[in-house]
Parts: C-alpha cells; structure tokens; sequence
C-alpha cells in the first residue's frame, strides 16, 4: 500500500487505491502471512466486471513484484490470450514507472522488458505459446482475461510455480468467459476458487447487479452498455455473470440497419477506395466465403460476398476459388488478402508468386476475442454496412453466442 504512493498515474499524481480493491484484493493476498512473514497465497482468482480497473491494479503489482516483493533474481511475466493483449498490463506499468523518478532510477526499461539496474530481476511480456515457455522459473505471474485461454493448459503448466522460490504468485484477473463447463481453464480455477479446498488460493467473485464497485462506474454508463449490448453478453460484461445458455449475439434491428436494401453488391472497385479482401476456405463439411470490404470515413462498406458450397459426397475446387479471388483483384484496388494459410498453404504461395498481397491470419483462442468485440462494437455503434443478400442477413441472424 506504501509502494502505491510511488505509483504515478498519467497526471502525475499517485495512485489512490479504493477502498474495495485494499480490502477485497490486496490485503488479502499481500497481508496475510506466515510465521517466517511469506505469503500463504500463491494464486489469486479476481472476478469483476470490464472497466473495473484490472489492468491498472495488475500493473502495480507487477511493478511491486519486480522492485519491493524482496524475491531474490525476479521474474515477472505478463501473458493473456495474445502478446498485444499482454502488453496492455506491460505498457501501464512501464508508463507509470517512468513517470516516478525514485522507481524509474531503480530500471531500464525496454520494448518488452523492464530490467533492474542491479541485475536482480526482469519484467516481460510473454506470448501464448506454453510450449516454448517451459524452463522459466517466474517469480510472479500477471494474468490478464484468463477466460480466452478456453481448455488450453498449454500456458498455465509451463508457468507452474517452481519449488525454488520463496512466495511465487499467480495473479490472474478477468471477467467470466463463455464455457462453464470443466476442462475450461477458468472454469475449472473458479470452480476450485468455490470450492474453498486449495489453501493456497484466494477468490474474490463480484457478480450481479451490483458487481461494479469501482466509483467511476456509474448507472448513466451501465444503462447505455445495456441498450447497446445483447442481455446475455452485458451480464457476462458487467455483471461478472457466467452465461446460463446460448443467445442471438445480433437483434433483427442491428442488423436491418446495417443493410442497405437499395444497393447490390458491387463487382467493380471505385479508384477512390483502398479495399480489403478475406478468404475462409472451408472444402468439404464447410463453404467457402470470400468478402470485400472498405473503409468510408469511418463506416466499414462490405461490397461483394461470394460463397462456394462444396457439392455432396464432394469438395469446393480450390482452382475455382483461385480463379475467383484474381478476377476480384483486378475488379477491386485490394490492398491485402487475408486468410489462414493453414487452410492451403499452397494456395498462398501460387497468390503470393503473382503478386497478390496476402496478409496470414491465423485463428486461435485469443484473436476470437477481438473478432467478436469488433463485429459486435461495429452493428451496435452503426459503423457497417451490408448489401442486400438474403442468405448473408439470414446467417446473421443465426449467430448465437
């Protein structure tokens, strides 16, 4: 609480902790010891709602735990669902460091690390490949939105504690995700969290109605997210709840005002426009979808959507797709090409040998966070707009969560 006070915030300014986060989460990790003054706890499991001040309370503990936790050659790790998701913990904590003259003397800080002038510890951002983590022998590790992990505990063994140091500590914060289910990686933490049979963990839930105990969280913000977001996603989000079943993630007037029923897709490209294409190739059990889009002064214009439906007992011919995508090149200025070269690497070599810009994608269970965010944020804030295409309207409106 003391190495608080040297926590600068962006105004200069120490961080004033609230009084739910000292008694909820702080005290209870930090302040309860042992008879040699150790920390009982060695996992911390913190649910509250988005905007509750997760990162900010993360990064004052990564910083303590890199300059004040009295832990011989230190380790700190920052890891979430994706390097850039990891570095938002990273980035507040070098910031607010830098801006502290009696902490910044104590560091030099990098690009993705933050070392100590004496050589007794580091702070880093780790990406979410487990396997390439074994061997590292973390101190304190900060988890960011545990929930995007899904079953995978890849990550979570290659960071287990190490019997060599004195007060390890896994530090984990998120809001809940979307399988309670076990073998889910959160899951099965809150369940033990309930529970109440592991000694060394801490568990703090605040969930329902009144689960945002931040004061800058107020009834005029929880009363616009409720109108912009489906019931079932605002009471994950700001309610800290786990979903009971499955829900429509669109309303029929998110999507009626993003079609444009009096345009067609286009075929041809306007020289004004930069646009973007995106391939998801699916050949036998899937279809195939192709999408172009632009950009138009901040509204997202999808202009052309192809499907290919592989025929039965069949598959979708990847030289008719091909043959496709280049007669969409030459119609449309596209910028890039994005697809996931796991679908037909060579595919990518034959676009890439003609110079088309193909940009790899690959899907995993951390950027499925930031495309549903996106396409969420992009129907409920009025920034998208679609053709007519009545199969394309009817699949949005199938999507369910």
């Amino acid at each position: 609480l003391t190495f608080a006070k040297l926590f600068l915030k962006e105004d200069g300014q120490p961080l004033v902790l609230e009084p739910w986060q000292v008694e909820h989460i702080l005290q209870p990790v930090f302040y309860d010891l042992d008879e040699q003054g150790r920390r009982r706890k060695n996992l911390a499991l913190v649910l509250i709602p988005r905007k509750n001040g997760k990162s900010t309370l993360s990064a004052l503990v990564a910083a303590y735990g890199l300059l004040a936790d009295g832990e011989p050659d230190v380790e700190i790790y920052s890891t979430a669902g994706s390097r850039d998701q990891a570095r938002i913990i990273f980035n507040q904590t070098a910031k607010a460091i830098a801006r502290s003259p009696i902490l910044n003397a104590e560091v030099r800080i990098y690009k993705d690390a933050i070392e100590r002038r004496d050589g007794n510890g580091l702070y880093r951002v780790l990406s979410s490949d487990g396997p390439l983590q074994h061997g590292l022998n973390a101190h304190m590790v900060l988890w960011d939105e545990v929930w995007v992990h899904g079953s995978s505990y890849e990550l979570w063994e290659s960071l287990t504690h190490s019997p060599a140091r004195k007060q390890p500590l896994h530090f984990c914060v998120s809001y809940t995700g979307f399988a309670p289910y076990k073998g889910n990686l959160l899951f099965d933490l809150f369940t033990r969290g309930q529970a109440g049979t592991d000694p060394g963990m801490y568990f703090f839930w605040s969930t329902g109605p009144s689960a945002n105990l931040a004061s800058w969280i107020t009834p005029a913000y929880l009363a616009q997210q409720r109108s912009r977001l489906p019931a079932h996603i605002y009471s994950r989000l700001h309610e800290c709840a786990w979903p009971t079943g499955t829900g429509s993630f669109l309303t029929p007037e998110d999507i009626e005002i993003a079609t444009d029923i009096d345009r067609l897709q286009t075929h041809q490209g306007d020289n004004n426009f930069a646009y973007f294409a995106s391939l998801d190739l699916g050949l036998k059990r899937d279809s195939t979808g192709i999408a172009v889009a632009h950009n138009e002064k901040g509204i997202i214009v999808v202009d052309h959507i192809k499907r290919f439906t592989a025929p039965k007992g069949g598959e979708v011919r990847v030289e008719e797709v091909e043959s496709y995508l280049l007669e969409l090149i030459k119609a449309f200025n596209i910028r890039s090409l994005s697809f996931d070269p796991w679908q037909s690497a060579s595919l990518r070599q034959r676009l890439g040998s003609r110079g088309v810009p193909v940009e790899e994608f690959t899907f995993s269970g951390s950027n499925w966070q930031q495309l549903t965010e996106c396409l969420l944020s992009l129907f409920k804030d009025r920034r998208i707009r679609i053709p007519r295409n009545d199969e394309l309207v009817k699949e949005l409106h199938q999507v369910r969560v």
